[in-house]
């Protein structure tokens, strides 16, 4: 993945590391795909849920004493001084919030959790688990590939993991069945995926849910790298590695619910799987990636987990909770990508005048039956790589260049970036994207995507040992297919296309709506099936679709060494459908929304630079009785990502070749699904998510190992009711990149 150019510039005009990474990808012919750097001396964190007292850091004897009876913490922590890196001389700033008292970090603790961010799913942290019951059904890949294979990964306790706060956690329940489905070492595999065959467990009546446990180890000098897990050539997990730096031993655990995907386990006796790592090993870059890949199947039952919403059509609400439910598993399954080089990955925009992408559903289409489809949708992985990763912190075009000469090299195409998707019964166009307004295209979605900030993005050591919110599961767009089912099934003299199209304005008047290198789209089409007869609810047809968008952009240049720029986007799509529910009819307005403001701020020639980013994205719907006009039920899936960051060189060493620049950053992240009675005023909340990373950090880039250290404060809050309850509370406070404390409440 890309680098925060800004700062690496000047690093590579002082330095060829990247040059051979450059010729290396040349060679190969595959798309550019640079990544970032990052530390890892830490020890492992501490669950203090159900105990007293632990010693967390060996090497700084601190202590923390935990009274868990009581609703506060008591705690003493006395720690020495940091030990200087043997490397080199390093900048270590001052932990921003010192906890010299009781009082304080009790007070600290308070205001964390109770600030209020709604975010999405849940949370994963644990202890690498070597509970490996099966291994021996695994066939040898496709390819020949198996001087990569590895033995299991054996790890050392000694050892931090790196994880996700904000994961899913797995269920309490152990599993029932646990299966090795990979164990490989990822060194040049720019371009060779590990490709195998599984055969799944065959006691399919002996659970119903499961889950991916990935495990990485790495050491050296490396980018973080993207990860993809395909079966069938079926995208059912996005992921990202941590990126190494002060070269020290790294590893990483996350886990994936893919229980939507069950399926495939249950229906198929053998599975084609496709794990993608793509990494380039060089004299000075030299981590590979070890990694292990399992599937853990659990049995579920009200006697031994929380109890699940049961299905019911005897009410409007329970048809409509299970029309959002993101674990119903679909009946069949297509790739949404079919123009596959190696895997089923697109790398957008895919031609230089940049036409939107077109797939066409007539093959899917036709393997659906009309009487017996009640549901259909397509889901989208995607995210910007190369020069788009950090697309929410582009410039204008016309000051990409401004700071060029100092070293400063600004990414273009400004701060804006929406997917829009069509329905489209015209075949891709041929002609330049001028003119799109000859082809019929009906707009079915909008939504900006919300950032993934990487192991290595903006200053390394801010993401060691808890990653950015997103970094390891980057969960999919879901776009609705079933309100326009009629159009596509009942109309087979036609052939209908799907378009998506990644665009960086709304007004194309003044600015152009083209963006860089480049985004990485994959993703799925899914159908439900069912006996339509006896499906209470139908959607009859479209009444109505309107579009609203606003594009602003203010601009403060006239100091040659500074500049400050505001842009401002504001979007809307409400579509207005007639649906059936038995033998009532009811309007159902759905809107989706989308609002973006961004600041940037450069003084001293890009030297000191600060980015305010305040995304807001959501669908709301509401249900409307046609006799009365009453509104019966209110719903909404709405998120707000805030991003603030400050970077500041403090060294630029053009002998050692070495750069120098200290980071602040705040990350907050909300979610919030609900459904609301407007009758009975029964309101239902699938899921309120909280989530906040606030930190600091020292880095330097230099040719010989990057080195830094960070300080951070992660926080989640979540509580759930559908289609379980879970609630869940955590705490982690890093010092120099070592968890000294970790409560889970």
């Amino acid at each position: 993945m890309g680098t925060k150019g800004r700062e690496m510039d000047i690093w590579n005009s002082l330095t060829s590391v990247c040059d051979e990474e450059k010729q290396q990808q040349q060679q190969t012919q595959m798309p550019d795909n640079p990544s970032y750097t990052r530390d890892s001396r830490d020890n492992k964190s501490i669950d203090a849920e159900n105990k007293n007292e632990y010693i967390l850091n060996n090497d700084q004897q601190s202590v923390v004493s935990i009274d868990a009876n009581t609703s506060n913490l008591d705690l003493e922590i006395q720690l020495k001084p940091p030990i200087e890196p043997f490397f080199k001389k390093t900048r270590v700033t001052k932990f921003y919030i010192f906890i010299k008292t009781i009082k304080y970090f009790t007070w600290l603790i308070a205001v964390l959790m109770s600030a209020k961010v709604i975010f999405g799913l849940c949370y994963n942290y644990g202890y690498f688990s070597n509970n490996h019951k099966v291994v021996d059904n695994i066939k040898m890949p496709c390819q020949n590939l198996s001087q990569q294979w590895a033995k299991p990964l054996q790890l050392d306790h000694g050892y931090s993991e790196s994880f996700e706060i904000t994961i899913e956690e797995e269920p309490s329940p152990s599993p029932v069945y646990t299966q090795n489905l990979l164990t490989y070492n990822f060194g040049n595999s720019w371009g060779k995926p590990a490709k195998f065959k599984v055969v799944p467990w065959d006691n399919t009546t002996a659970y119903n849910t499961i889950y991916l446990e990935l495990k990485t180890f790495v050491n050296g000098t490396q980018y973080d790298r993207l990860l993809h897990v395909f079966i069938n050539n079926i995208t059912i997990w996005r992921s990202s590695t941590v990126e190494p730096f002060n070269r020290t031993d790294i590893h990483s655990r996350s886990v994936k619910d893919i229980t939507k995907y069950i399926k495939l386990f249950k229906n198929n006796k053998e599975l084609e799987m496709v794990f993608q790592l793509d990494n380039i090993v060089t004299a000075k870059l030299d981590g590979v990636f070890s990694v292990e890949l399992n599937v853990n199947y659990y049995n579920l039952t009200k006697e031994n987990y929380d109890e699940q919403t049961t299905e019911s059509e005897k009410f409007l609400k329970d048809v409509l909770l299970d029309h959002v439910n993101p674990y119903s598993s679909p009946d069949f399954l297509e790739p949404l990508i079919s123009t596959q080089r190696i895997t089923p990955l697109l790398y957008y925009p895919h031609t230089q005048i940049q036409r939107p992408y077109s797939h066409s559903l007539k093959p899917f289409i036709e393997s659906l039956d009309p009487k017996n489809t009640i549901k259909i949708s397509a889901e989208v992985f995607l995210n910007g790589n190369a020069a788009e990763e950090f697309w929410y912190s582009n410039v204008l075009d016309k000051y990409a260049g401004r700071f060029s000469k100092q070293g400063h090299e600004l990414l273009g195409h400004g701060p804006m970036r929406t997917l829009n998707v069509y329905l489209t019964t015209e075949p891709p166009n041929k002609s330049l994207k001028s003119d799109k307004g000859q082809n019929p295209r009906k707009l079915i979605h909008s939504v900006i995507p919300n950032p993934t900030i990487f192991t290595g993005g903006i200053s390394p050591p801010l993401w060691k040992p808890v990653v950015s919110i997103g970094a390891f599961d980057l969960t999919p767009i879901l776009i609705d297919l079933t309100p326009y089912m009629n159009e596509l099934l009942f109309n087979s003299e036609k052939e209908w296309f799907l378009e998506f199209e990644i665009a960086s304005s709304f007004d194309t008047d003044s600015y152009k709506e083209t963006i860089g290198e480049n985004w990485i789209l994959s993703g799925n089409l899914m159908a439900w099936c069912g006996d339509t007869g006896k499906h209470p609810l139908k959607y009859l047809y479209e009444i109505d679709s309107n579009q609203n968008s606003m594009f602003k952009v203010k601009a403060k240049d006239d100091e040659p060494d500074e500049l400050e720029q505001r842009v401002e986007s504001n979007s809307s799509l409400l579509t207005v459908h007639r649906i059936q529910y038995k033998d009532t009819e009811y309007f159902l307005n759905t809107k989706f929304h989308n609002l973006l403001i961004n600041t940037q701020v450069y003084k001293k020639y890009g030297d000191h630079q600060s980015n305010h980013i305040l995304l807001v994205t959501g669908t709301e719907f509401e249900v409307i009785d046609t006799e009365t006009d009453q509104i019966v039920f209110l719903g909404s899936d709405d998120s707000n990502w805030a991003l603030e960051t400050t970077i500041n060189t403090i060294e630029v060493d053009e002998s050692a070749s070495e750069l120098t620049y200290k980071s602040n950053i705040s990350l907050n992240y909300k979610r919030n699904v609900s459904l609301l009675s407007c009758d009975s005023e029964d309101n239902v909340n699938l899921y309120n998510l909280q989530a906040t990373q606030i930190g600091d950090s020292v880095y330097t880039l230099s040719p010989s190992s990057n080195y830094g250290s960070g300080n951070s404060i992660h926080s989640v809050e979540v509580d759930r009711t559908w289609p379980w309850q879970r609630k869940y509370n955590r705490v982690v406070i890093v010092k120099d990149n070592k968890a000294i404390v970790d409560v889970r409440t």
